[in-house]
């Protein structure tokens, strides 16, 4: 068959393309790659062992599909690290099927998607110290105190990855300037002298405007701030400096260098002071889909790479009504299905109220990239 990633006009020019047909487009890349992998994968196995069967067939096994995950709930984050590290890229562009050790359950998807929520927020958790909070911003940055390996900010980009394979929103809450660096073709994913807009925009507004103000002072900088050619930052109860340039702690800033200092702080905040943990986390991405070439094509900047992975927040329940099916004697007309909807779309559900009944329902509290009336937000009721 032809290789999907020969779009032509389409992946040459992804702007005639809304994200939503982009994702759709990706994912039917991602499971034509996974048939192949799995053919490949299950022709080494049968030529090693001799079992081709008569016409030169061979039995294709669930093994050859799927990459299997088989994890403790109470040791979900040691489980995953330990079996996704030992997967090479072709592994990890198979379907993922996971298993919580000692039950039953059949993993149709919401395994899957409960595996995701619950990494998700453990990795997130304030005990590995790997993120952290900005109570402002409502966003989570890298930590430079964190004592984890890099094995763990890998696997959190794996995740990303799988997810974006999977087709299963994750609820991270990254500032926007992490989809800018992910998509950087440096391989640490820094940024090169972004402007005080896109800090403003994309990364934090306070940071964004002190600095500003800093450089519209009227006065004299070295005697009204006493700043230094360096910063520093609290390691458990130790006071670190950093120079920004050669003996910067020595150098003072002046009217005449501060635009110098503005720049070296960005840097040092938003590449240098995350280099080891940001570099391990877009490895573990770009080992998964990062490399993609049709990934690459279609999608190019950081606002739609967040959509891509995280949703939109945006809940148009009118469209998830019009996408839902009923079932099991149940329909439309049924009173308790209208009286279920008028209940939904009536003023006093709020959208917090929505976004947990969508996390019940879907396993994420945002919709999918292209909407409610998407079949991926198809849902069924019956009785």
């Amino acid at each position: 068959p032809r290789q999907l990633a020969d779009f032509g006009v389409l992946t040459t020019a992804p702007c005639v393309l809304d994200v939503g047909a982009r994702v759709r487009v990706l994912r039917l890349e991602s499971e034509h790659h996974a048939r192949q992998v799995s053919q490949q994968h299950a022709l080494m196995r049968a030529q090693s062992s001799g079992m081709i069967l008569p016409g030169g067939r061979i039995l294709v096994m669930a093994q050859d599909i799927f990459t299997m995950l088989k994890v403790r709930r109470d040791h979900l984050l040691e489980d995953s690290l330990r079996q996704l590290a030992g997967f090479d890229a072709d592994e990890l562009k198979r379907v993922l099927k996971v298993q919580f050790q000692g039950e039953q359950g059949v993993d149709e998807g919401g395994v899957q998607k409960e595996f995701f929520l619950l990494l998700v927020q453990e990795m997130y958790d304030e005990n590995y110290a790997m993120f952290e909070y900005n109570k402002e911003t409502r966003t989570f940055w890298f930590s430079n105190k964190c004592l984890e390996s890099n094995l763990q900010y890998e696997l959190f980009g794996i995740v990303i990855g799988l997810a974006i394979y999977s087709g299963v929103i994750l609820d991270v809450n990254f500032p926007l300037i992490v989809y800018r660096k992910l998509l950087s073709t440096d391989k640490e994913g820094r940024i090169d002298r972004p402007s005080l807009e896109v800090i403003e925009k994309e990364f934090d507004p306070d940071f964004a405007q002190g600095l500003r103000k800093f450089l519209d002072f009227q006065g004299d900088v070295e005697a009204t701030f006493g700043l230094t050619m360096s910063t520093d930052y609290e390691y458990f109860g130790e006071r670190i400096i950093v120079d920004l340039v050669p003996d910067g702690r020595n150098i003072p800033v002046t009217n005449a260098n501060r635009y110098e200092y503005v720049e070296r702080i960005i840097d040092w905040k938003l590449n240098e002071s995350i280099a080891r943990q940001f570099w391990s986390f877009k490895r573990g991405f770009d080992k998964c889909i990062g490399q993609s070439v049709l990934f690459q094509r279609l999608f190019k900047s950081p606002s739609d790479l967040e959509l891509l992975i995280c949703g939109t927040k945006e809940l148009d329940f009118e469209a998830l009504r019009s996408n839902t099916i009923y079932d099991d004697g149940f329909t439309k007309d049924s009173p308790v299905i209208q009286w279920f909807w008028d209940a939904l779309l009536s003023p006093g559900c709020t959208e917090d109220d929505k976004s947990r009944l969508l996390l019940f329902i879907t396993g994420s509290s945002r919709a999918p990239p292209n909407g409610l009336n998407s079949v991926e937000s198809r849902i069924t009721i019956s009785r």
